[in-house]
């Protein structure tokens, strides 16, 4: 897993082919739900909902939390980012907490992933650095997935909004956080990604 920072300018090696699609993900609130106090306090003691995975990951701030996961969106997931041409790209404020849920979490899997850094705060940070990672590497097309940031960078860039910056053919997911992404959102995303491609995977 390599680490990227927001404005740097470290690019693929020569022998790399530069990506037609970047996957671009968050954790929390897309691969792992956000329960709330009051769910976990009301649940019965033998709790356990058959779709979702649990692990216990040190977070970026050294304390130890539970992933509520769902393992087979994990799986669909990691099959889409396996053909060439195809990137996985982890936008998150925690990058030094992205290998840990992986191997904790997603039992493995999605583990070849770029981590994009920020370093200087920005309040619309995910959108400014991912777009600057994507003119980095071409522009190739592109999918984002978060919760919260995408909504944000909507309300502060309308020129996002209205696709007038960035690469036009592009996918945008904001899941519930308390869901996450579903298989029919990965649906989606694999059908955009064939699209990209021109073929079945």
């Amino acid at each position: 897993m390599k680490s990227l920072i927001a404005n740097g300018t470290e690019l693929l090696s020569d022998d790399s082919e530069p990506p037609r699609i970047v996957i671009a993900l968050d954790i929390d609130g897309v691969l792992s739900r956000q329960i709330d106090d009051v769910e976990l306090q009301h649940a019965p003691d033998d709790y356990a909902d058959v779709s979702f995975g649990a692990a216990w990951v040190d977070d970026h701030q050294g304390t130890t939390r539970l992933l509520h996961t769902a393992p087979a969106v994990t799986v669909e997931l990691d099959e889409i980012v396996q053909p060439t041409g195809v990137q996985l790209l982890w936008v998150t404020a925690a990058p030094r907490f992205v290998p840990r849920a992986v191997e904790l979490a997603f039992g493995g899997r999605l583990a070849d992933g770029v981590v994009l850094v920020d370093e200087h705060g920005q309040s619309n940070w995910k959108m400014v650095v991912l777009l600057d990672y994507l003119e980095s590497v071409g522009s190739p097309a592109f999918v984002w997935a978060d919760n919260s940031a995408i909504e944000f960078a909507f309300r502060v860039s309308p020129a996002f909004r209205g696709g007038d910056i960035g690469p036009r053919q592009r996918l945008l997911i904001s899941p519930d956080p308390a869901i996450g992404l579903t298989l029919d959102d990965v649906e989606v995303i694999r059908d955009f990604v064939q699209g990209v491609l021109g073929g079945k995977q």
